[in-house]
């Protein structure tokens, strides 16, 4: 009757909870795993269901799993712990040829299957790939040597911006930037911040090693190799040379005139605080706020000239466009 009363059937009235039942059903297969797993330490629960039901255990994948977990007997993944390189410069604006250099590897592997790595480094500012390698391993010593060649030939840069990877990373890096040169490492998991490498690496991948067959290092060397792969980043194509009075440029002469046309930028610049600057005098001694004067049609004669300038070569810096009044 009080079943009745309350909605609830018999048979579930009398019926144990399991978490109230003394005797755990599952006891038997619980040791069974244990000891199963004691002798199979790196085999996982799939292997315990497949040798369970082999044994006679009538049990599906989904309680062997659930049992598997409760018993801790999950095999430990061996995860390797990432290193970070400590950046001893923040790196600055490629505002100037050699003030930032990008480096990167990229993985390729020949007809036979075997790894070919290889190394790019970029100059920001001009774009331009200054140096590289081509070889089977490239160790932090190999690197910091071909390094060393390059900076015999062009300075060394304010920069050198790299990922984590473990050979910019190493001692042997380190000891060779020294004085010499800044490191900067980009955060993991973050390549944009290295985007001109990536592109170049990129254009390298699509316009080389994805549409040629590549039998061996030497090979892959002749293809990428900044005196015969990049011949567009230093040559006008013949389709650039009839449109280069529309201002079509590679990139090195598009980096000079940004340059150049920096320099007299801030020349101006200077050349204007220093008339402002200048204060009269008065007889008394007194100095008072300055009188200028700009010439207001100068200004548009001075940006036309100036670009006849730089586009001919030229890069001094243009006259002054202030004059003070007597």
């Amino acid at each position: 009757m009080a079943c009745g009363l309350v909605g609830l059937s018999r048979s579930a009235y009398r019926r144990p909870l399991k978490g109230d039942t003394v005797a755990d059903p599952d006891r038997a297969l619980r040791e069974w795993l244990r000891a199963w797993a004691k002798d199979h330490p790196r085999y996982g629960y799939r292997r315990a269901y497949h040798d369970a039901r082999a044994e006679g255990w009538v049990v599906n994948h989904k309680k062997v799993q659930r049992l598997w977990r409760d018993e801790g007997l999950r095999v430990p993944q061996r995860r390797r712990r990432k290193r970070v390189g400590s950046s001893t410069v923040d790196a600055p604006t490629a505002d100037a040829p050699n003030v930032v250099w990008a480096v990167d590897f990229q993985f390729d592997a020949d007809e036979h299957g075997r790894l070919i790595k290889i190394c790019s480094i970029v100059d920001e500012h001009t774009r331009e790939c200054i140096g590289g390698l081509v070889e089977r391993s490239i160790t932090a010593d190999r690197l910091t040597a071909h390094l060393e060649d390059l900076v015999a030939a062009r300075g060394a840069p304010a920069v050198l911006r790299s990922d984590n990877g473990p050979e910019f990373i190493s001692e042997a890096m380190a000891d060779w930037a020294g004085t010499r040169t800044g490191l900067s490492y980009i955060p993991p998991g973050s390549p944009w911040r290295n985007g001109y490498v990536e592109s170049f690496n990129s254009r390298i991948r699509d316009e080389c090693l994805n549409i040629n067959r590549l039998p061996n290092p030497s090979r892959v060397r002749s293809a990428v190799h900044p005196s015969n792969g990049n011949r567009r980043l230093t040559e006008r194509p013949d389709r650039m040379k009839g449109a280069a009075h529309q201002g079509h440029r590679v990139w090195p002469e598009r980096a000079a005139v940004c340059t150049k046309q920096a320099i007299v930028k801030n020349s101006l610049h200077l050349q204007r605080r220093e008339t402002t600057s200048a204060c009269a005098v008065h007889p008394d001694g007194k100095r008072s706020v300055p009188t200028v004067e700009f010439n207001r049609e100068r200004p548009r004669q001075f940006l036309q000239g100036d670009r006849n300038r730089i586009d001919s070569g030229g890069s001094h810096a243009p006259d002054s466009t202030v004059k003070h009044l007597q």
